[in-house]
């Protein structure tokens, strides 16, 4: 679909609160590792805003990684020691990086990191900052994975692991998450169709991480903005979203995406409990 409005029509919705980002006039930032002595985890303010939420359980054939950045899709795979972080970046890497050369049909794919997000991993912040290294809290603040300097630097940190002149070529970052146990419906992820995001709503905030300093984008409340999730997600069902496009503007190759609280959720229902993979594709 080319307009988000119109991908969304008919369809249910639920009302959630999306942490949007405030007036600031200093630039955002958010350490996930221990901050200067006298700095706090973060300086963001936060804007709560309740929006509606599409639930695309059903249609999800209306979006595609092409017109939209998004797909909800099916990911048959064979692992389940999600405890163990070693084996995560060998044997599901393995797994990962052929499913997106099917998806995609390219050649040259490269998982790089993940998380695996709980809501009771670690203490918990004042700041609302998840708990850093790869077992994190949900993020409930609405954001982007990356702003273009970033990522490009990133692909230039990465090296010769990425091959050869990764920049000379369309490069793209993809997110793929799912569930790890279903059906989920404890803080399920809501994504921002694209073209309801107008430049100006992204806003560059510096993350802190344990090995690297970049800068991702935070998103400002747009009453255009339109959202969606996918109910009650099985660990066989997946969304794959666009995290960088070399070959198109930020707000079109970023995804905007956030945990929510929904309201249908049973009182009986599982905990969080998702793995997410960021992966590079070449070509």
């Amino acid at each position: 679909m080319a307009n988000g409005c119109a991908a969304f029509d008919g369809l249910s919705r639920v009302k959630g609160t999306i942490n949007y980002l405030g007036a600031m006039r200093e630039e955002p930032f958010m350490y996930y590792r221990d901050p200067p002595a006298g700095s706090p985890y973060t300086n963001v303010i936060d804007n709560p805003c309740e929006v509606e939420i599409a639930d695309v359980r059903g249609c999800t054939d209306r979006l595609t990684l092409d017109e939209d950045g998004i797909a909800f899709t099916h990911h048959g795979h064979g692992f389940d020691r999600f405890d163990d972080d070693d084996l995560i970046r060998t044997d599901y890497y393995v797994e990962v990086e052929q499913y997106f050369r099917d998806l995609l049909g390219v050649d040259r794919v490269f998982a790089y990191d993940f998380a695996v997000r709980k809501p009771d991993v670690g203490p918990a912040r004042p700041d609302g900052i998840p708990v850093g290294g790869t077992r994190r809290r949900p993020i409930k603040r609405a954001h982007g994975d990356f702003i273009q300097p970033s990522f490009v630097q990133m692909v230039h940190d990465l090296g010769e692991r990425c091959g050869p002149d990764p920049l000379k070529n369309r490069y793209r970052g993809f997110n793929l998450w799912r569930p790890i146990k279903g059906p989920l419906t404890d803080a399920p992820l809501a994504l921002c169709h694209p073209s309801t995001v107008a430049d100006e709503d992204h806003v560059p905030m510096r993350q802190f991480t344990e090995h690297r300093e970049n800068h991702i984008a935070a998103i400002r409340y747009n009453p255009a903005h339109r959202w969606c999730y996918c109910s009650a997600m099985q660990a066989d069902e997946a969304i794959v979203f666009s995290s960088f496009d070399s070959t198109r503007p930020s707000r079109r190759g970023v995804i905007a995406h956030c945990a929510f609280d929904d309201p249908t959720r049973p009182p009986d229902g599982l905990a969080r409990a998702s793995i997410e993979v960021r992966v590079l594709v070449f070509g």
